[in-house]
Formats: C-alpha cells, sequence, structure tokens
C-alpha cells in the first residue's frame, strides 16, 4: 500500500539548463524543458531507527522509497526492502541478529543465506550495491575479514 503523506523539506528540485551554457548561448539543441520532478533525498546511510510511516513512489528511481520517523520526531527517506509495511519498525543492531526486515546490521552478524540489499564497499561510506528495485543480494560465505555475496546477476563479490 502507497500512502500519500507529503513532505517539502526532503525534497528538491533539479536545475534545468535548456542546453544552455554559462553564457546563455544553446549550445545543446532540442534540450528542452522536462516534466518537472523533485528529487526526494534519500539517506543511503540509513544509521538511524525509526517507524516506517508511508511507502511513496519516486519517479527518480525504479524502487519504492519508505518514510521514517526517527525517535526525536524528524524524518528521513530510505529505500523499502521487499514485505515492509507501514508501522514496521527498523532497527540498528550491530551486536546480534535482527528479525526485523530493514533493520541494519553489519555483514558479520547477519547468518549465511540471508538476502540482503543496499551495501556499502566501505564503512560509514552509504550503500552503494544492490539499491535497485527488484535486486538483492545473497550472503554465501562468512571468513575472518570478508563477506562473499552472490548479487542478483550470479556474481560473486567481496565485501569488507
Amino acid at each position: 500500500m502507497i500512502s500519500k503523506l507529503k513532505l517539502k523539506k526532503l525534497k528538491k528540485g533539479f536545475s534545468n539548463t535548456g542546453g544552455r551554457n554559462n553564457q546563455g548561448k544553446i549550445t545543446h539543441y532540442q534540450h528542452g524543458s522536462r516534466h518537472k520532478q523533485l528529487y526526494r533525498l534519500i539517506d543511503f546511510k540509513n544509521k538511524k531507527e525509526g517507524i516506517i510511516r508511508s511507502i511513496e513512489y519516486d519517479p527518480n528511481r525504479s524502487s519504492l522509497i519508505s518514510l521514517l520517523e526517527l525517535k526525536n520526531k524528524e524524518y528521513i527517506y530510505t529505500l523499502t526492502p521487499q514485505n515492509i509495511k507501514i508501522g514496521d519498525k527498523i532497527n540498528i543492531n550491530n551486536a546480534s541478529m535482527s528479525k526485523n526486515i530493514g533493520s541494519t546490521l553489519l555483514l558479520k552478524n547477519i547468518p549465511i543465506g540471508t538476502f540482503v540489499h543496499n551495501i556499502e564497499l566501505k564503512p560509514n561510506q552509504g550503500g552503494k550495491f544492490i539499491r535497485s528495485a527488484g535486486t538483492f543480494g545473497q550472503i554465501i560465505q562468512i571468513q575472518k575479514n570478508y563477506v562473499k555475496i552472490r548479487l542478483s546477476s550470479n556474481e560473486e563479490r567481496l565485501f569488507f
């Protein structure tokens, strides 16, 4: 279910040049006006705990986004994992496995065989892998310094 709760401070507009350079001269023809869309500011680091207040359509990406209400009554947008509902809690639990969908965990603390999304390449960098709709990774091996994940393209990649 997609809800319609809207927050203006989490959205910003695109700048449109219309094919013109810094002098105002047309340098790229047929680059006219486009459909007006607002960009939703997504928190890819997602190191915060809260409750899902709405699930929304984002015209700039293929996946749905969730409006997360934090404990201090602030709001952020995050990527929506599959099978999450309005009212679900998202936790940060780096020590043990949390059963909540969408929770943020260290890769070494997730059991083998678990499906994951929105993975960071380096710690505290923000999610870079497996962010699009319908993509997922599966943890297939955990070593001392790295975790091997099979991506949805059947590529196996090491993450530290």
